[in-house]
């Protein structure tokens, strides 16, 4: 009889084995997820970063064309009142 009761022993002792191993896979692939998870987040991160520095740099090209249009804008003004200003003078 003691030899069965040392083979279940032996038998416990390997499902034991086999459910550290299984707890332990289970811990590898939970960190795995998590990983995954993280490498997502931040390749979101990223992205949001990369279109929140695009429209920066689409505003920067509006701001500077709005600049230039303000300046010719003034430029055309400018002669406009140097051309009034020659007329009265030439009607005078």
């Amino acid at each position: 009889m003691v030899s069965g009761e040392a083979e279940l022993t032996r038998r416990e002792r390997s499902a034991a084995e086999r459910d550290k191993i299984a707890d332990e896979r289970d811990r590898v692939a939970d960190v795995r997820e998590d990983t995954a998870d993280e490498r997502e987040r931040l390749a979101d991160e990223r992205e949001g970063t990369a279109a929140a520095w695009e429209r920066e740099r689409l505003q920067r090209i509006d701001d500077q064309s709005e600049r230039s249009s303000a300046a010719a804008r003034r430029q055309q003004a400018d002669v406009a009142r140097e051309m009034a200003e020659a007329e009265r003078r030439q009607n005078e």
